[in-house]
């Protein structure tokens, strides 16, 4: 029940009858006093956090109606946004990390998205709720990171919430073994 949605009545002839009907807190617009004929609601202004449903919505009165003609309208939450971007340990952005978008409960929404040359990823389109990133492949040369990114989308959201995660650099390791040169032998451990 949305409260405060705002439409125009237009009459078969597309003349506006009313204008700025208000729903009530019970998401309810009654108009009174219609001479039989053909009618639309036209929305003009949601409310805020809800999309304007631009669709009209036809209705007939007949001659001798004696109970109101009833019609309903949906509105959608307005969709968020999210913007991850992928760095290494210095700041620097990493491309080709590659994730998927889960719902709270662990349902994959979206797979294989990729983080592009700037260490970004776009997901546009979400209704509020709470999401997850998972990492799937991590960039060359970096370590996995297992840990969930957890996130909100709120209703009413305005602009792309900002997300940062980090990958560790797989870092090498070097053993030394010492062979006498005459012989190729492996030097005991502490001698030249």
């Amino acid at each position: 029940m949305l409260n405060g949605v705002t439409f125009d009545l237009l009459d078969e002839h597309d003349q506006r009858i009313k204008k700025d009907l208000k729903t009530d807190k019970n998401g309810q617009l009654t108009v009174d006093q219609l001479k039989p004929g053909t009618y639309r609601f036209v929305e003009t202004a949601s409310i805020a956090g809800y999309e304007l449903d631009q669709t009209p919505v036809t209705f007939t009165i007949r001659l001798g109606q004696d109970k109101p003609s009833k019609v309903e309208m949906i509105n959608k939450l307005t969709p968020g946004a999210v913007e991850l971007t992928k760095v290494d340990d210095e700041g620097h952005t990493l491309e080709n990390a590659e994730f998927a978008l889960l719902s709270k409960e662990g349902k994959t929404l979206k797979k294989s998205l990729v983080t592009d040359q700037k260490g970004k990823l776009h997901i546009n389109d979400l209704k509020p709720g709470q999401y997850q990133f998972v990492e799937t492949k991590a960039p060359h040369g970096y370590q996995l990171d297992h840990q969930p990114i957890l996130f909100t989308i709120e209703k009413n959201q305005q602009k792309p919430l900002q997300l940062t995660a980090k990958n560790h650099l797989i870092l090498g390791s070097l053993r030394i073994i010492k062979v006498d040169q005459q012989t190729d032998r492996t030097l005991k451990r502490g001698s030249l």
